[in-house]
Parts: C-alpha cells; sequence; structure tokens
C-alpha cells in the first residue's frame, strides 16, 4: 500500500483514524521481547482489530510473522482468511447454529466448552468429511465460557476418543489480571492443576493469558499468548506503557467557526452557557461516529496543539469546542479527537468508560488509513 497523507486518501473526509504502522511493529517487537522465544503470539483481532480495522492489521501481522490469531465469530474470521491458515484462526465465541457449517467447512479452530458442542460438530464433521480443530476452555473464574473444570477429563476424552475433532489446544481467560495478581494467581493454577489430570497429547499447546496477564504473570505465558491491547499500544497494567506506542490517533476537521455572546447556549439543552463572548468551532464528528456521548461539558480536543474544551452536548455529527485563544481558526482544519497527546485512558475518564469500549465504538463511517 502507497503511503500518502491522509488528505490525498481523502480530501473530503470529515472524520478519520490513522492507523501507524510503525507503531503496531514496535509493540509488536516489545510483546516478543516480553515473552519466551517458545512461546507464540497469537493477537487477538476482534472487533475489528479493536476498532484499528482488521483488514489493514491483518496483513501487517502476517509480514511481521505472526501465525495465528484470534477472532470473535465465523464472519470476522473469513474476513481476514487470506492471510493466514484457517486453522490458525481461533473463534473466541461460541459459535451459533448458523454458523457451525461454515466454521467446519472452512477449517477455522473454534473454542467449546460443553459436551452439546462436541456432539454437533462432531455430526458435522462426519458429515462434511472433515475433522473440526477445537479449543477447549477451562472456566477458571471467568464465568463466562468455559466448562468446570471437573468436567475437563471428560471432555478431554470424548473429543480424543471420537477421532472426529482435532484437540488443538486447552485454554483459560483471566478475569482480573489487570487488577488482581492474586486471582489471577488462583485462576492460573487451577488452569494448570486441572491439566496435569488431563491425557493431553504431548502436543496440544495451552494458553490462558491476555495482555495483562502476560505482562503481569511470567508463568502464564505458556505455549501460547493472546494479547490484545497492548498490541494497539495500550498497557492495562500502567507501569508497562512506557514499552508501548498509541497506534491509532482519530482525527476530524473543522466545518464552521462563529462568535457567540456571552450568556449564549451551545448545543441541545443549553447545559454549556458562553460566560463571556467566545469563538467556537463545529467540528464534524458525533455519537454516530462512536464519539461518546458521555463526553458532553468534559472532553478536550486538540487544534495545532492546543487544548479546546468540548462544549455542550455531543451530537450525532458534530461536537462544539471552545476555540476562542486560537488565533485565527478555519474551516478544514484538523482537530486531534484522540492521539497526539490525547491519551486513550483521557477519553474513557471523561467518559466513564474503558479505553476497549472508546476504540471498539468507532464506527464504521470513520475510515482506518494506514500511515509510517
Amino acid at each position: 500500500m502507497t503511503q500518502t497523507s491522509p488528505e490525498t486518501f481523502y480530501p473530503e473526509q470529515r472524520t478519520w483514524a490513522e492507523i501507524s504502522r510503525s507503531a503496531l511493529e514496535h509493540n509488536l517487537r516489545a510483546l516478543r521481547n516480553i515473552v519466551p522465544t517458545s512461546t507464540k503470539i497469537m493477537p487477538a483481532i476482534k472487533a475489528q482489530a479493536y476498532g484499528h480495522g482488521a483488514s489493514l492489521v491483518a496483513p501487517l501481522l502476517a509480514e511481521n510473522g505472526i501465525s495465528h490469531v484470534a477472532v470473535a465469530n465465523l464472519k470476522e474470521a473469513k474476513e481476514i482468511a487470506s492471510h493466514f491458515p484457517p486453522q490458525n484462526i481461533l473463534l473466541l465465541s461460541a459459535p451459533l447454529m448458523s454458523e457451525l457449517q461454515g466454521v467446519v467447512e472452512s477449517g477455522f479452530a473454534t473454542v467449546i466448552s460443553q459436551e452439546h458442542e462436541i456432539e454437533r460438530l462432531e455430526k458435522l464433521a462426519q458429515k462434511l468429511s472433515q475433522r473440526p480443530p477445537v479449543h477447549l476452555k477451562i472456566d477458571t473464574g471467568m464465568g463466562r465460557l468455559g466448562c468446570a473444570p471437573a468436567l475437563a477429563h471428560h471432555l478431554v476424552t470424548r473429543i480424543i476418543s471420537g477421532h472426529r475433532l482435532e484437540l488443538a489446544g486447552v485454554m483459560t481467560h483471566f478475569a482480573s489480571a489487570d487488577i488482581s495478581s492474586r486471582e489471577t494467581r488462583r485462576q492460573l493454577d487451577l488452569f494448570l492443576s486441572t491439566i496435569q489430570r488431563l491425557h493431553l497429547p504431548r502436543d496440544c499447546p495451552l494458553h490462558a493469558a491476555n495482555s495483562a496477564g502476560l505482562l503481569s504473570l511470567p508463568e502464564s505465558r505458556l505455549d501460547f499468548v493472546r494479547p490484545g491491547i497492548s498490541l494497539y499500544g495500550v498497557a492495562p497494567i500502567r507501569r508497562f506503557q512506557k514499552f508501548f506506542r498509541p497506534v491509532l490517533t482519530w482525527k476530524a476537521r473543522v466545518t464552521l467557526v462563529k462568535d457567540i455572546p456571552a450568556g449564549h447556549g451551545v448545543s441541545y439543552a443549553g447545559t454549556y452557557r458562553a460566560s463571556m463572548p467566545m469563538r467556537i468551532a463545529v467540528v464534524s464528528v458525533g455519537y454516530a461516529d462512536g464519539y461518546p456521548r458521555a463526553i458532553s461539558n468534559k472532553g478536550h480536543v486538540l487544534l495545532r496543539g492546543r487544548k479546546c474544551a468540548v462544549l455542550g452536548r455531543v451530537t450525532m455529527d458534530e461536537i462544539m469546542v471552545d476555540v476562542t485563544r486560537v488565533p485565527s481558526p478555519s474551516v478544514n482544519e484538523e482537530v486531534i479527537l484522540l492521539g497526539g497527546g490525547l491519551p486513550l485512558t483521557a477519553l474513557a475518564k471523561w467518559a466513564d468508560t474503558s479505553p476497549y469500549e472508546i476504540l471498539t465504538r468507532i464506527g464504521l463511517r470513520v475510515p482506518r488509513v494506514l500511515v509510517d
């Protein structure tokens, strides 16, 4: 892909997200420096690669030697299937009944937790003359997918003795690795003690660690790690942030500049009223693009490196910001909404949500542009 400025691609674009190749590759190197050489990295690129655009991220990972990835569902797997062997694309969510045949036909790996899932996959495997790869998930405390540890031996035996499914991995997921090392250690110990009671093939890989787990608990790195948010430049544990670079910068354009008198209301319901004569800029982004309405009257954007407060309620397609102290602001200027001095954690705090939600809610009408 030819690297060109966003203006060349989208001279008329109102809002867009720039995805930094160099930052993504830096973060991948950082992860490789942290995990043992014997541990494979299986990045999570679900939810459009955490909002960064799976069609941009997947080929970059493949070019940089990544052989395994994890997604949420069949649709996501198909979107990146040309970049990885199908058996190396793991569907992390329980497949819908309507998805199962597509999963088996395509050769993707899927997470299973219950005996009825094994039965359905075995029937399809026989019908389609396939041997689908599956990863058995053990619930050690997340309370989402996964079998009870006491059932793991039965399910492993069922999979292996049935000869219709390939046991391609055994896994768990940490619930609190970013906030509780004690709970994470308890989950890991339960997982490993359960594994000891299973009769697994010698080459069956084990995996447990998400970003927070692989950073905080070295023993959890096992055969695979599944980094998500850290790959995109956000360390879920603050002391590790120095190792990572944010990959995404979100921008929008000024569409109008106007002066308002003291006492004038701004946006719906007049939740902000000018305390003095002010100059405001209308910026072409709103909650329909994923810019959180909860940031109303709280957040800031950057215009020429200056912080400009968001005034009034965020609307569907536009926000208003205070540019009174910006010399001669003009229409079509770029405004930074995220990145470049506005960290993701700040937006998440203003919106009272998580960095994950901010990224994954950036809308589809916001094009992602690969830069540097």
